[in-house]
């Protein structure tokens, strides 16, 4: 489930940030998504809390701001999700997306979606640098 909150954060779909919690059932999201196979539903709840956050932090970007191409290339490690129809699904680890305020800045986020830290790299003309994310959240390069 962490990785539908992410890809409808990093896509700009704040509503993904609306869970409707109820302590009978699991997490369901108002945008109908159901997580019912038994997974912790504290991560998720740490995961969307961190990025609601992150929204109203940064709502120059996040909620004023537009999406463009992430000025940094990321690299880092895989994660494999595994799903009834299409089988076994491996991606990055992470997500990241970049956005430009009204005011002409910019902020790429990078986020980790895991319950534990990870490390990445930023790379930007040639230029490398070691970064290491904190579970559940994101970092933000400006």
């Amino acid at each position: 489930m962490s990785e539908y909150i992410l890809k409808n954060f990093i896509s700009g779909n704040i509503n993904a940030l609306s869970p409707d919690i109820s302590t009978d059932d699991p997490v369901h999201f108002v945008v109908g998504f159901r997580e019912d196979d038994g997974s912790d539903e504290e991560p998720v709840i740490t995961l969307v809390r961190n990025l609601n956050s992150l929204r109203k932090k940064y709502p120059e970007f996040l909620s004023r701001g537009r999406m463009i191409k992430p000025p940094f290339k990321v690299t880092g490690g895989k994660w494999t999700l595994s799903t009834k129809n299409r089988g076994l699904i491996e991606h990055d680890s992470f997500f990241t997306s970049a956005w430009l305020s009204p005011e002409g800045k910019t902020a790429q986020f990078i986020i980790n979606f895991l319950p534990y830290k990870q490390k990445v790299t930023m790379e930007k003309d040639g230029n490398k640098k070691l970064l290491e994310l904190p579970e559940l959240n994101a970092m933000i390069i400006d």
